[in-house]
């Protein structure tokens, strides 16, 4: 992935298991892993994006309020946090630069000076090398 990186804008962290077509382990290890988003939706409403699974680009799937994070930092983080084999799934499974998205109903959305007071350290994530 590119050394010049938006900004992360706040972190989402999956609550529940998310939907999707990977293995339902692989989906498991996404729950209370910090992913930073460096690309927020638009304030004023709710949005709804169209995706597909990662088998098929004919497994169309409708996003409502979608958390956007690119795979590069979805791996990075599940690799900080201990979460191994879903790390290495994503690693091989897609190019770092595209996104992985999120419903924005399956997590949390925290702002960064409340995400550094709950996880100290967490500022230095770009400045961490695995």
């Amino acid at each position: 992935m590119s050394k010049n990186l938006p900004p992360i804008q706040a972190w989402f962290v999956p609550r529940v298991v998310p939907l999707g077509a990977a293995p339902e382990h692989i989906k498991e290890d996404w729950v209370d892993v910090p992913l930073p988003l460096r690309q927020m939706g638009p304030e004023e409403g709710p949005t709804t994006t169209i995706g597909h699974g990662i088998h098929s680009l004919l497994d169309v799937q409708i996003i409502d309020n979608p958390m956007h994070v690119f795979v590069a930092d979805a791996v990075k983080s599940l690799e900080l946090f201990g979460r191994d084999n879903a790390a290495d799934f994503w690693d091989c499974m897609l190019d770092p630069d595209q996104t992985l998205m999120f419903r924005g109903a399956e997590g949390q959305v925290y702002p960064t000076p409340i995400i550094q007071r709950i996880l100290p350290g967490i500022e230095l994530f770009d400045q961490t090398d695995l």
